[in-house]
């Protein structure tokens, strides 16, 4: 996909109109494999004494509703240094991913147009990887539905920090301002492109949403993110 993604930004991409190129990386995404170096590297740094009381809760304190999920993956029954092995082929594959970023944006620097490409790296879902007996995602969670958001380009501030929580639904709004492309009424969210470049009075979204409809759950079950404070609802539980 990278070298494709690659090939494509030097010999194929539009230079007579606006475009938007998505890639995407697989990694971190299970299985936990990376070469045997990346491991060999990660593995006497990761100390499951020094992971927080996300790891070492006892399951019993878990909302019932989340309790489920934590069957359904089988979490329930790893062991202190399996949950510890884990975490050492995340963070090393996690390394990989980190890697591939690279090699695109080498790509935007061949083709001579990374100071005026927008660039947004991001991600769908966080990775629990054992935090509150969960392997996967689909809990509301900050471990599952906290992601990274990192954008440079033209205009943007540098190595500024925005506390605003924001989700994927913005980022539609951002490339359509970005784009000079009209936004439709029925897409939700608030384009960025203001908020990033810092100008004053610049709109924020009022709130952050995340939801999840997917196996391993009795039902829905869904959060609302805003500044400090997050309200989850379990259908159907208390």
């Amino acid at each position: 996909v990278v070298e494709e993604a690659g090939r494509w930004l030097v010999r194929e991409r539009p230079t007579d109109r606006p475009w938007i190129l998505i890639v995407n990386i697989k990694q971190p995404h299970p299985p936990w494999t990376p070469p045997r170096a990346l491991w060999e590297f990660y593995d006497p740094l990761v100390r499951f004494e020094d992971l927080d009381e996300r790891y070492t809760e006892d399951l019993s304190r878990l909302h019932p509703f989340h309790r489920v999920f934590t069957q359904y993956t089988c979490s329930d029954l790893a062991t202190p240094e399996e949950l510890r092995r884990g975490m050492v082929g995340y963070h090393g594959t996690c390394e990989m991913a980190d890697r591939n970023v690279g090699r695109v944006l080498r790509a935007l620097d061949e083709a001579g147009i990374r100071e005026e490409t927008l660039v947004v790296y991001s991600s769908d879902h966080g990775g629990s990887v054992g935090a509150h007996f969960n392997s996967g995602m689909g809990t509301m969670y900050e471990d599952s539905i906290r992601v990274p958001l990192i954008v440079a380009g033209p205009d943007i501030r540098s190595g500024a920090v925005e506390s605003t929580p924001v989700s994927h639904l913005d980022l539609y709004q951002t490339f359509c301002e970005a784009l000079w492309l009209p936004s439709t009424e029925r897409m939700r969210g608030v384009s960025l492109l203001a908020l990033l470049r810092g100008e004053p009075g610049a709109a924020r979204p009022p709130f952050a949403a995340s939801e999840y409809h997917g196996p391993g759950l009795p039902g829905s079950t869904f959060a609302i993110r805003s500044g400090p404070y997050k309200y989850v609802e379990c259908a159907g539980e208390r």
